[in-house]
């Protein structure tokens, strides 16, 4: 076989496996459900916002149980009811659209937040607000920037919507977060 030949069957195989891979990419960010619509939950980047969308609400539904049970401080209490709400319903929701895909949505905490959690729940009073508060600014920080970028850049259309719907409240508790924080004296990053 020539330098020539060597090289075209090299090409060819190339273009055969990218084209034969391509359908399995795209179809990896992207699950269809029996209806032909988007479900986010296949793989890829949708998958991806699904389980640290699962897991940031879990984690905040923890935390804020901790916050009602410890901190002395009624505002602090009062905010992390609210919130408590608020992530038990997104996470009713994410749960509910993970099972119509066929998929289940995260229901523990990732590792870090865990381990975050874990340090809350050894300290109290003041110490535990400020702990509370910090962990609030960047959770909320966090959280509208993961949802921000789903209702901008989503295909999935039920996560999209999952997004659109939940911004506004996080945007409203980051806020509130960082009122708080600055009221107990914890720096807002």
């Amino acid at each position: 076989m020539t330098r020539f030949q060597t090289l075209r069957s090299t090409t060819l195989a190339s273009v055969l496996a990218l084209a034969l891979a391509a359908p399995a990419a795209m179809a990896a960010d992207q699950s269809m459900s029996p209806d032909g619509t988007p479900t986010g939950l296949g793989g890829g980047m949708a998958e991806r916002f699904t389980i640290e969308a699962a897991s940031s609400n879990i984690t905040d539904i923890k935390a804020s149980e901790l916050a009602i049970q410890r901190s002395p401080t009624p505002t602090v209490r009062e905010y992390a009811t609210q919130l408590l709400a608020s992530q038990q319903k997104a996470q009713q929701e994410l749960t509910l659209m993970a099972g119509q895909a066929g998929k289940n949505a995260p229901m523990t905490p990732n590792q870090e937040d865990a381990a975050q959690l874990e340090e809350m729940a050894q300290l109290d009073g003041a110490a535990f607000d400020r702990a509370y508060l910090d962990y609030q600014v960047t959770a909320r920080t966090e959280s509208v920037s993961l949802l921000g970028q789903q209702a901008a850049d989503s295909s999935d259309q039920n996560l999209q919507r999952y997004a659109k719907a939940n911004l506004p409240e996080a945007q409203a508790q980051l806020e509130q977060a960082k009122l708080l924080a600055g009221q107990m004296g914890v720096a807002a990053q």
